[in-house]
């Protein structure tokens, strides 16, 4: 059993098992106990992590286009509840196309910003709203704390929060949760 959500992590944890069975054949003493516990106990702060509650809040510092795929993925395999996106990133990322493959999953997008001098304010993060986004979807916050609080108006306890676009802004979050 997997100690971290998501497909990609079955091909993370053969490659685990990989180099550990190369370093038993090395010489090092690593026991097929110790390689089990290591896969159903690994965490991964800020990736995939869901803070329980009503609603939920789901954490995933997607930094990239294809972390956003994977966790666009994820949300369209294991989350059939209404869901919210927390957006914030710093301004040299993919912003246009992170939020273009994250958005057809939301109900609600929050754009915001954090404590970092190279994040995207929220004036750049909206001019990367794709055109297709109907201008009601979107609310913007000028900090973590709004953009909860909006975030927390907008979902139903039966729904589901995903703040992501930075470990940065998940590094924020988890001060407020």
């Amino acid at each position: 059993k997997l100690g971290l959500r998501g497909r990609h992590q079955v091909a993370n944890v053969a490659l685990a098992i990989a180099v550990a069975e190369s370093l038993v054949a090395g010489g090092f003493h690593i026991s097929d106990e110790a390689i089990v516990k290591g896969i159903e106990t690994a965490e991964h702060p800020g990736r995939l992590e869901i803070e329980e509650g009503q609603p939920r809040i789901l954490l995933d510092g997607a930094h990239n286009p294809a972390a956003a795929r994977v966790l666009h993925d994820y949300l369209n395999e294991f989350i059939a509840a209404p869901l919210t996106i927390i957006f914030g990133a710093m301004r040299d990322k993919s912003l246009s196309e992170m939020l273009s493959i994250l958005w057809p999953m939301a109900e609600q997008v929050v754009l915001t910003t954090f404590a970092n001098a190279r994040a995207a304010s929220v004036d750049v993060l909206s001019q990367a709203v794709p055109a297709e986004v109907a201008p009601e979807k979107i609310t913007y916050a000028a900090s973590p704390t709004q953009a909860l609080r909006e975030a927390l108006a907008r979902t139903p306890p039966h729904g589901i929060i995903c703040v992501t676009g930075s470990l940065y802004l998940i590094g924020e979050f988890k001060k407020l949760l």
